[in-house]
C-alpha cells in the first residue's frame, strides 16, 4: 500500500507541478479548451434537470390531436396510484359536482397525480406542498388534510403530523385498474373549458363499463379506446381559467344516451 501511495506521489509532483500548470494556463488555445469543456458539461446538467419531469410521465401520442393546454388537464387525470386512472366516488346521473364537494381522498388523489407527474413527492415535505397545489388545481378551497390524517397513493402511505408529511412504503394492490378514454372537448365559451372523459375499467385483461357490462378485450393500445368506449358513461370536467390557468371547477358524471 505504501508503494502505491508513493507512486501516486511522484505522478503528481511530476505532472502536476506549478509551473507546468502556469505553462498549461498561458496558451489561449488551452483556456478555451477547458472553458469549452466546463461549458458543455454544464449544460448536460441542466438539460438532465429540466427533462426530468418528461422522463417521469408522457401521456400517450394518440392524444397529440387535442391542444396542449387539453392534453395538459387530460394528464392529470391518468395513471393515478395503482388503480389506473382517476375515479371520481360520484353517483351516475347527479346533480354537478362541484369540486368543495368532492370527497376528500377523490381530492387529494388528483393533488397527488399532479405533485407526482411533478416529481414533488418526497419522504418528507410541508404541507404548503398540498396548499400550494390546491390552489393551483382548483377554483375553490378544499384543504383535504384537515380531515384526512393517513392517505394512501401509489406504493406509498402518506401521514400528516403538524405541518409535516411523511411517508412509508405499503404494497399497493387494487382489483380494479380504471381506463378513462379523452372524448372530446369544448372551449366555447371565454375562460371556460370542458371535457368529456369515458370511464371504464379493466379486469383480467377484460374491459368493462359502469355498469359492469363487458366491452371487450384490452391490451393497453389506447387506440382501441374510442371504440371500445364508445357508449360507456362519462365524466364532464368543467374548467375556468383563473390568473391565467385552467382550473377544476366541478365534475359530473354522465351516461352517453
Amino acid at each position: 500500500m505504501k508503494k502505491i501511495i508513493n507512486s501516486i506521489k511522484s505522478f503528481i509532483n511530476n505532472n502536476f507541478n506549478r509551473e507546468k500548470i502556469k505553462n498549461f494556463w498561458s496558451l489561449k488555445h488551452n483556456k478555451v479548451m477547458v472553458f469549452a469543456i466546463l461549458a458543455i458539461l454544464l449544460i448536460v446538467v441542466l438539460v438532465a434537470i429540466f427533462t426530468k419531469k418528461g422522463d417521469k410521465f408522457a401521456l400517450n401520442e394518440a392524444y397529440n390531436i387535442y391542444p396542449e393546454e387539453v392534453r395538459n388537464l387530460y394528464t392529470n387525470l391518468v395513471s393515478v396510484s395503482c388503480s389506473g386512472d382517476m375515479y371520481f366516488d360520484i353517483e351516475l346521473g347527479a346533480k354537478v359536482t362541484k369540486v368543495s364537494d368532492l370527497s376528500k381522498e377523490d381530492a387529494l388523489n388528483y393533488i397527488f397525480s399532479n405533485l407526482d407527474k411533478d416529481g414533488k413527492l418526497n419522504d418528507k415535505f410541508d404541507i404548503a406542498v398540498i396548499n400550494d397545489a390546491e390552489r393551483r388545481l382548483f377554483t375553490e378551497t378544499i384543504k383535504p388534510f384537515d380531515e384526512i390524517k393517513t392517505f394512501n397513493y401509489g406504493n406509498y402511505e402518506y401521514t400528516i403530523n403538524g405541518r409535516t408529511i411523511t411517508r412509508k412504503v405499503r404494497k399497493c394492490t387494487s382489483d380494479k385498474t380504471y381506463v378513462l378514454h379523452l372524448y372530446g372537448y369544448s372551449d366555447n365559451k371565454k375562460d371556460r373549458l370542458s371535457m368529456d372523459v369515458n370511464v371504464s375499467y379493466l379486469k383480467d385483461g377484460i374491459l368493462y363499463d359502469y355498469h359492469d357490462n363487458k366491452l371487450g378485450e384490452y391490451d393497453g393500445d389506447v387506440s382501441k379506446l374510442s371504440k371500445l368506449t364508445a357508449n360507456t358513461t362519462y365524466y364532464r370536467l368543467v374548467y375556468y381559467k383563473q390568473n391565467g390557468v385552467f382550473k377544476l371547477s366541478s365534475v359530473e358524471h354522465k351516461n352517453r344516451t
